[in-house]
């Protein structure tokens, strides 16, 4: 099994949050406040997420003081969401609104051996 070959490398399993949190150092004040005066120079993740009944799918400002919050009532009940480990300034998800990369992830789920 996939797991098994992670555990021997030395991985193990993780809630998503709590990835998150350590990627962007939630608590730490790296990541904006949702009424954070501007001029700080603090960027924000994006999370973007799509219900199967819905016709377009919504971007998400992941502000420090919301972040566990949006996850557990709009991300986790999501039919599909994904979150990459970018920060961007404002509420656009571009390369030139690109502010600091703070991981680079892989989702494996299905993936085998």
């Amino acid at each position: 099994m996939l797991s098994d070959v992670i555990k021997k490398y030395g991985g193990e399993k993780m809630d998503p949050l709590d990835v998150y949190k350590d990627i962007f150092r939630i608590g730490e004040g790296f990541v904006q406040k949702e009424y954070e005066d501007s001029g700080s120079f603090k960027a924000n993740p994006i999370a973007y997420y799509k219900n199967e009944n819905e016709d377009h799918g919504h971007f998400r400002i992941m502000f420090e003081d919301k972040f566990e919050e949006i996850y557990q009532n709009e991300l986790v009940n999501a039919d599909f969401c994904v979150m990459n480990g970018l920060t961007y300034f404002g509420a656009k998800y571009t390369s030139d609104r690109a502010s600091k990369m703070c991981a680079m992830i892989f989702d494996i789920d299905g993936v085998t051996d």
